[in-house]
C-alpha cells in the first residue's frame, strides 16, 4: 500500500522532469529535482524492500517456533505418559529399573533437542530443579486417590515432575528461548 502511495506521488513528478528536460531546453534546477526525484524513489524502493525482507523473516521465525513447539508438546506427552506408569505399589523396598531409565532416556532427548536448537537459555530452564517439595511425590492414581511416592522412585517422580513443569513453562513461551 505504501509503495503504491509513494510510487503515486513520486512517478508523476519524476515523469514530467524527464519529459521537461526532452522537450524544452534543459535548466540546471531541472538537474537537481532529476537527481532529487530519482534518490527519493530509491529511498521509497529501500524502505519496501527491507519491510518485504521483514516479513519474510517473521514468517520464517514464527513457522520455527511452530516446529519446536509441537516438539516440545510431543515430548510433554511423553513425559506425563512415563510419569503416569509409576505403579501405586511402588515403595521403598521395590525398584523398578525401567521406569528409572525411561526417565533419564526422556530427559537425555529433551536435553539433546533443546541443545541442537542453539537454546541455552531454554536448556537451562529445563535442567533447573532448585524448588523441590513433598507435593511433587504425590501421584493421582486412575482411580482417584492420592499417593506418596518415595525412596529413589520418589526422587525420580519428584524429578520428572519439575523438568515436565520446566518444558510446560518453555512451550508456553516459546517466543521467549528460541
Amino acid at each position: 500500500m505504501r509503495l503504491a502511495l509513494y510510487t503515486a506521488v513520486t512517478l508523476p513528478m519524476f515523469g514530467y522532469t524527464l519529459w521537461r528536460i526532452m522537450t524544452e531546453p534543459i535548466r540546471p534546477f531541472d538537474w537537481w529535482m532529476l537527481a532529487i526525484e530519482a534518490l527519493v524513489l530509491l529511498f521509497v524502493g529501500y524502505e519496501v524492500s527491507v519491510t518485504i525482507v521483514h516479513q519474510i523473516q517473521g514468517k520464517i521465525r514464527s513457522k520455527r517456533l511452530r516446529e519446536i513447539e509441537k516438539s516440545l508438546r510431543s515430548f510433554l506427552s511423553s513425559g506425563i505418559a512415563i510419569k503416569n506408569k509409576v505403579s501405586r505399589w511402588t515403595t521403598t523396598s521395590t525398584y523398578d529399573e525401567e521406569w528409572v531409565q525411561s526417565i533419564k532416556s526422556w530427559c537425555i532427548d529433551v536435553e539433546n533437542y533443546l541443545d541442537r536448537q542453539n537454546s541455552e537459555n531454554a536448556a537451562n530452564e529445563f535442567r533447573h530443579v532448585a524448588l523441590l517439595s513433598q507435593d511433587q511425590r504425590q501421584h493421582l492414581d486412575d482411580h482417584g486417590s492420592i499417593f506418596h511416592i518415595s525412596g529413589h522412585m520418589g526422587d525420580m517422580f519428584q524429578l520428572l515432575s519439575v523438568r515436565l513443569e520446566n518444558l510446560h513453562r518453555i512451550a508456553q513461551h516459546c517466543e521467549d528461548y528460541f
